[in-house]
This record gives C-alpha cells, sequence and structure tokens, in this order.
C-alpha cells in the first residue's frame, strides 16, 4: 500500500494501491470516451490517509453511479497515477475498488487517527 504523502514523488503513470477514508465527493457527470464514443459516468472522490495527505480519484460507471457516504474507507488497487495540475489517481479496467462492509476485510484502525469526518 502507498501512502498518499508518497504519491507525488511516484513517476505519472505509476500503479499504485492505496487505502483511505472518503472526505467528499463530487457530483457525478457524464463524459464521451474518446476511443470508443460512448458515455461514461465519472465522479472524483477525495479520500484521506494516515499520512493525513488527500488526493482525488476518478471513478468509473458503475462506482460513478453509486451513492457513496462521508467516511467510507475504501481500498484501491491499481490505481493509475496522473497530473492535470495536481497529482490524481484514476481506475481503469484493471483496477480494483473495495469498500468496507460489514464483515469486509477493508478495514485500517490506523485511518482512524485522521479524526472523525461526520
Amino acid at each position: 500500500q502507498t501512502p498518499i504523502s508518497d504519491i507525488r514523488d511516484r513517476p505519472l503513470g505509476t500503479y499504485v494501491d492505496v487505502c483511505g477514508i472518503i472526505m467528499c465527493c463530487d457530483d457525478m457527470d457524464w463524459v464521451t470516451a474518446r476511443v470508443s464514443g460512448k458515455a461514461a459516468a465519472r465522479r472524483s472522490i477525495t479520500i484521506v490517509d494516515k499520512s493525513t495527505r488527500s488526493i482525488n480519484v476518478t471513478v468509473w460507471d458503475t462506482w460513478a453511479q453509486r451513492n457513496w457516504r462521508r467516511g467510507e474507507v475504501i481500498r484501491i488497487k491499481n490505481a493509475r497515477i496522473t497530473d492535470r495540475g495536481e497529482r490524481l489517481l484514476i481506475m481503469e479496467n484493471n483496477s480494483i475498488l473495495e469498500v468496507n462492509r460489514p464483515g469486509s476485510a477493508v478495514r485500517d484502525p490506523g485511518l482512524m487517527a485522521v479524526g472523525n469526518p461526520h
């Protein structure tokens, strides 16, 4: 797992695994994919980890349409580092996103030191 504080030092295009608490979500919007020409749902989610740094993560389609809640812990595997004026992460087809749910393995007690976002 890569701390968010280390992402700015990683090369663009690198794939990383991160775990963080959702601090806020932008509204979902629709964009047209360059290659396929198909409409795709997109949303930006801001997460913070125990390094207390935050980063925006772009999620697509089903994940973009999900009703995200502030305070949920998520783990993303294989998110690609990109830069659009600031470092951010993009989920791609090979990315995996897991959300904390009752009975889920997505837990990181160290994140609770970041503070209760409620």
